[in-house]
């Protein structure tokens, strides 16, 4: 049977002795004391890894708004590199077992989760800013930015506090909606390309409204 390495497939993650004895910052060695994943300690360390992305992001809006655009424009470009960085290492882990040892690397998830805030916080601000006053993004792009962060955030309050018990029949029912929701968006395109608009959920009213957070959820 297909045994994944992904903490997300695996059904032994939470277990105690799930993973080889290591230090915090390299592969190999040997630790004091061998646990596996919890919920609580997956949550606090997402927790610290969203603090410095919110931070990163919003570091990025404070220098425009205070007419220090060029460096908001320095540092995001800086994230962009590192991201690219990045992006080639994760990918080729896949080919190269040793670099996935990286991934426990605190340093190195640390300086991810700051590079990109610093980009995204770098693309919000470009794309409020690049056309003016009178740019059409005016506005919705540090919503999204901040929606989103505070939904990640509750999410993880959410989850360190137990009120979720993720079993097998939360699996089936939030696979089933995510599905769901997915042809529903699906069909909602094919539609539009016919010239056909499917009415109310894409709405400002209280179905639309109704619709959009029973997604969000």
């Amino acid at each position: 049977m297909y045994r994944s390495g992904n903490p997300a497939l695996n059904s032994s993650t939470f277990e105690e002795g799930s993973y080889p004895d290591k230090p915090w910052w390299e592969a190999g060695g040997t630790y004091a004391e061998n646990i596996g994943m919890t919920i609580e300690g997956v949550a606090e360390k997402g927790a610290v890894t969203f603090l410095l992305f919110m931070t990163s992001g919003m570091t990025i809006w404070g220098l425009g708004l205070t007419g220090q655009p060029e460096m908001a424009i320095i540092l995001a470009s800086g994230g962009f590199i590192l991201n690219a960085i990045f992006s080639m290492i994760l990918f080729w882990s896949w080919f190269t077992p040793s670099f996935q040892g990286l991934f426990a690397n605190p340093l190195f998830v640390l300086t991810y989760a700051t590079s990109q805030g610093l980009l995204v916080g770098g693309m919000t601000y470009l794309f409020e800013y690049s056309g003016g006053s009178g740019s059409g993004y005016q506005g919705i792009t540090i919503q999204a930015f901040l929606i989103t962060g505070m939904i990640f955030g509750a999410m993880l309050g959410v989850y360190r506090s137990g009120l979720i018990n993720v079993n097998d029949n939360f699996r089936i029912a939030l696979y089933s909606a995510v599905f769901g929701v997915m042809m529903v968006y699906l069909l909602s395109f094919i539609l539009m390309l016919f010239g056909v608009s499917v009415p109310l959920i894409h709405g400002s009213g209280p179905i639309g409204i109704v619709f959009s957070l029973l997604v969000i959820a």
